[in-house]
């Protein structure tokens, strides 16, 4: 998305990519849900299928049979989104013929309560996040949610409230023993 928040995450994606030997074919960004198609037709080079078709026209009267081809030319896509804005990215992706390409995204692309129908379009965005936000059966979880009804926007808030409280009591025991680890709400933690 075009601002600070999508500049930055595309940024520090890139260079740390490129540190690791990967090569950033190319980066689109957008503005609102009317730029999502025309975004998503010119950074898979769509336009310039179309555009071979209506050369082919010119030079002849047959009827052509025609299925638009997409760039080849990556592995992946890395998107940056919030939730509303991936579940309408997704699917316009398979629509454009990109429906197979793996895609990757931040935490962010998740608000963070299973709604199966609302969600679904996620369906096949690879993305991380901490087993709090994942597991419902989390008994403080539930009495968090039971008695702050607001609180599923601070859920990652209190999951590391969680294990920092667990953690504290522990840490002279991480410290004499280097490769112990703790497997708390936010993930494994090791010093």
């Amino acid at each position: 998305p075009n601002g600070d928040w999508g500049f930055d995450i595309a940024e520090n994606f890139n260079l740390h990519w490129q540190t690791l030997g990967g090569n950033v074919i190319d980066t689109a960004t957008f503005g609102s849900q009317k730029d999502f198609a025309r975004v998503i037709k010119d950074t898979l080079n769509l336009n310039q299928s179309n555009a071979r078709l209506r050369d082919l026209k010119r030079f002849t009267r047959d009827k052509i049979e025609f299925t638009p081809r997409r760039r080849n030319d990556f592995d992946f896509i890395f998107l940056v989104a919030r939730p509303k804005e991936a579940r309408l990215i997704k699917p316009l992706m398979a629509y454009h013929y990109a429906g197979k390409v793996p895609v990757y995204s931040t935490s962010r692309v998740y608000v963070g309560s299973p709604n199966p129908n609302k969600n679904k379009d996620l369906n096949g965005i690879k993305f991380t996040e901490i087993p709090w936000v994942l597991e419902n059966d989390i008994e403080l979880k539930q009495v968090i949610q039971q008695h702050i009804p607001k609180s599923r926007t601070f859920q990652r808030m209190y999951a590391l409230g969680a294990d920092t409280y667990r953690l504290y009591p522990r840490l002279s025991q991480m410290a004499a023993l280097p490769n112990s680890r703790v497997y708390g709400e936010t993930g494994t933690l090791r010093l």
